[in-house]
């Protein structure tokens, strides 16, 4: 099991218990990264250790879980090359489109983009949200994680759950719940297709 986990906008941050999770039988690699006010741990295989890529400009981070098989934009599909890995190849995507680039990637992703200048992160996930990023606002921070079981690891993260999404998810033979809840109360799930930012203060 691989994925990105993280803590954005808390000095203490308090991510590391969360990132244990994000490996199943042992042979992943892991990989951190902390400033100030951001702590992000991925958990990656061996074409994905990367990470994080970083734009052209040197001031944004880019960090990918799952598969990018290309990019359309003004009408013009290019594929990633083969040697490309998707974190690098979604930095250069940013160096041409900004953000806007995770608008025409194409696949089963998940992924975060922060930009160290104007200290703000923006989470993101693919059309079907195939690769889903679980957040919870816990005062004045956000945690997040591609596995919904880590962010009770978070000290400020309640692990109740709320059992309308429970029988919600149990009624679809485990599927997920429909929507953007999550079986534990306060947490939400990224509506598919879209980017959540988040400015720290």
């Amino acid at each position: 099991m691989v994925g990105i986990c993280g803590v954005i906008g808390d000095r203490q941050h308090g991510a590391e218990a969360m990132a244990g999770h994000l490996r199943w039988i042992g042979t992943e690699s892991t990989g951190s990264y902390a400033s100030d006010s951001v702590s992000i741990h991925h958990s990656y295989h061996a074409d994905a250790a990367d990470q994080p890529a970083r734009a052209d400009d040197g001031d944004v981070l880019i960090w990918v879980w799952g598969d990018v098989i290309g990019h359309e934009a003004d009408g013009q599909y290019s594929p990633k090359p083969p040697a490309e890995s998707a974190a690098t190849y979604c930095a250069r995507l940013y160096d041409e489109h900004g953000l806007q680039f995770v608008d025409g990637l194409n696949s089963e992703f998940a992924g975060a983009v922060y930009d160290t200048e104007d200290d703000s992160v923006t989470l993101f996930v693919d059309r079907l949200s195939a690769r889903p990023i679980y957040y919870a606002h816990t005062g004045s921070s956000v945690v997040f994680s591609t596995q919904l079981q880590s962010l009770p690891e978070h000290q400020d993260v309640d692990p109740t759950f709320d059992m309308v999404s429970v029988c919600s998810f149990f009624r679809l033979f485990g599927r997920g719940g429909i929507g953007t809840s999550s079986m534990l109360e306060g947490v939400r799930r990224l509506h598919p297709g879209s980017k959540l930012r988040y400015d720290i203060p």
